[in-house]
Order: C-alpha cells, then structure tokens, then sequence
C-alpha cells in the first residue's frame, strides 16, 4: 500500500514537470468581481519569490540545477523511508500488544492457581490446629491415663501384701518398693500438709 503511494506521488512529479511546473509565472486572469487595484500588486510579485517569505510556509531553499521533479523525487524518497519506519514500528507494536495479551492470559491463570492455593493452605494450617489441639488432648489423656494405671496397679500390689500377711507369708521390703511406697504417699498427700 505504502509503495502504491509512493508511486503516485512519483507519477504526480512527474506529470507536474512535463504539464510545464518548472517554475514558470502562473498568468491570472482577472474577473470582473476582482478590484482593478489588485492586479499592479500581482503583476509585481509574479516574476519573484519574496511572497513566500511573508507567508507562514517556508519551502526548502532550491540548489542551483534542482528542478521541481528532483525535489519532488526527494520528498518521495523521504516519505518512502518515513513509511517504511512507520510499518517496522506498526509490527512492533503489534508484536508487543501480542505478548501484552499473551502476558495478561498467564497472570489470569496463575491467579486462579494462586487463589485455590491459598485456599488449600488455609484448609491445611487449619487442620493442623485442630490436630495440635486434638494431639495436646490426647497427651492429656495419656498421662491422666498413665497416673491411673500407677494407682490401680499400686492398689494391686497393696492388696496382695495385705493377702500374703493374711496367708502368713512375710513380704520382704527392697528399696525400690520403699521408694514407689514413699512417692506413692507424698502424691496422695495433699500439698502443705506436714508429713510423718
């Protein structure tokens, strides 16, 4: 599309340059709405170029041997390459909009992920309280169970002594016995109370 016009413009030179646009004075013909005073002004004018230097477009400065065609060619040429510059930075644009698009369809994604993950992290750390606290229960448990178990089988063994006296049989007394007796009593004993 761009070389099309480029091409267009070329012919548009070129036909200028042979239609006799070479910087010939335009003749004006005046009509009869036009002021007669207007006409010395234009013919004064006509033949140079100090007009343009009152209007407000500045033309480039003319080298000696440059005709309109070669100028023409000129900014032809420029405008190709501007064209040019134009597309290269269209495709950039496109191929960034691209991996814009690309970029934002990952981040949806991984937001989704993102979001059920801490969802999951929440179910978990709040199982692993509840295990905590079902785990601290258990202990408790355990070691009240513990105690018990202490103190039934204490109350076996305090029973079968009680028996074998009974029986007539003498129990004889070790240290460590004497010891769980003595530990066995100071925990049943209420604190601050003074032992015996």
């Amino acid at each position: 599309m761009m070389t099309a016009i480029c091409r267009m413009l070329t012919l548009g030179a070129v036909f200028l340059a042979l239609t006799g646009c070479d910087g010939e004075s335009l003749t004006l013909e005046l009509t009869p709405s036009v002021p007669a005073l207007a006409a010395p002004s234009l013919a004064r004018d006509r033949g140079t170029s100090e007009y343009l230097d009152r209007s407000a477009v500045k033309g480039p400065v003319e080298e000696k041997g440059q005709t309109g065609v070669d100028i023409a060619l000129e900014w032809s040429n420029k405008y190709a390459a501007v064209s040019e510059q134009m597309l290269e930075i269209q495709r950039e644009n496109q191929k960034l909009a691209d991996t814009n698009r690309e970029l934002n369809s990952q981040v949806a994604a991984l937001e989704a992920g993102l979001g059920v993950a801490r969802t999951e992290l929440g179910d978990a750390n709040e199982m692993l309280r509840q295990m905590s606290m079902d785990l601290e229960k258990w202990k408790g448990n355990v070691l009240g169970f513990r105690k018990e178990m202490r103190g039934a089988e204490q109350a076996q063994l305090d029973a079968l002594i009680k028996i074998l006296h009974l029986l007539g049989g003498e129990v004889p007394k070790t240290a460590s016995s004497q010891a769980d007796q003595a530990q066995l009593s100071s925990s049943e004993e209420p604190t601050g109370a003074p032992t015996q």
